[in-house]
């Protein structure tokens, strides 16, 4: 009898899992830029405390940082959209190049005496394959590219939370210490009940 309790709790661990996996893979347009944020603000974290303990107002700080960061991205758009274009564009060049140094391979392993099939291996060594996925990862760039304000509003928001954060969290131990959370929890009683009774 317990082991049929554990197996079925093991089903529904192994269960959950897989419908977290998938939820994960269906939303990945929405977490991939908004894990991208996180780390972009993580980054700066450091530079916002340090201007704002060198008593610059916030506003101004985030505005610099945000000139920082609408620079960068315009800096990594230019770069990668550039990179795009050459490869793009050289892409018969070193698709046939690649192709003319795998037969000179395959001339010296028949130089040797080894009888390759050169047919079959250049189509399983097909250059075009591996270069449309290089294309593809490429492309995928810039498609975080085309997210940059939600990845820049993302990150100006984070930004200014943890600003804040411990200004909130002293708050609220101010208010266990005083007694207060219990007076605020009267008065947020009080507005609740008056405004569905």
């Amino acid at each position: 009898m317990e082991q049929t309790g554990r197996f079925g709790s093991s089903m529904i661990v192994l269960a959950a899992t897989v419908i977290v996996f998938a939820g994960v893979k269906a939303a990945a347009s929405i977490i991939i830029p908004f894990l991208l944020s996180l780390f972009i603000a993580i980054i700066l974290m450091p530079l916002l405390h340090s201007l704002v303990d060198k008593k610059i107002p916030t506003a101004l700080v985030m505005l610099l940082i945000v000139g920082l960061l609408v620079s960068g991205f315009t800096l990594f758009g230019v770069i990668v959209g550039h990179a795009i274009n050459d490869f793009v564009a050289n892409l018969p060049v070193y698709e046939e190049n690649i192709r003319g140094r795998l037969t000179g391979v395959f001339d010296w392993f028949e130089a040797k005496g080894f009888a390759l099939p050169e047919k079959n291996l250049l189509q399983l060594l097909d250059p075009g394959w591996i270069f449309g996925y290089m294309t593809g990862a490429l492309k995928g760039f810039g498609s975080i590219l085309t997210n940059g304000f939600v990845i820049l509003l993302t990150t100006v928001f984070m930004m200014l939370e943890g600003v804040t954060y411990c200004d909130k969290i002293g708050f609220i131990d101010r208010l266990n210490h005083s007694g207060g959370q219990a007076h605020l929890n009267e008065i947020l009683k009080k507005r609740v009940f008056a405004q569905s009774g």
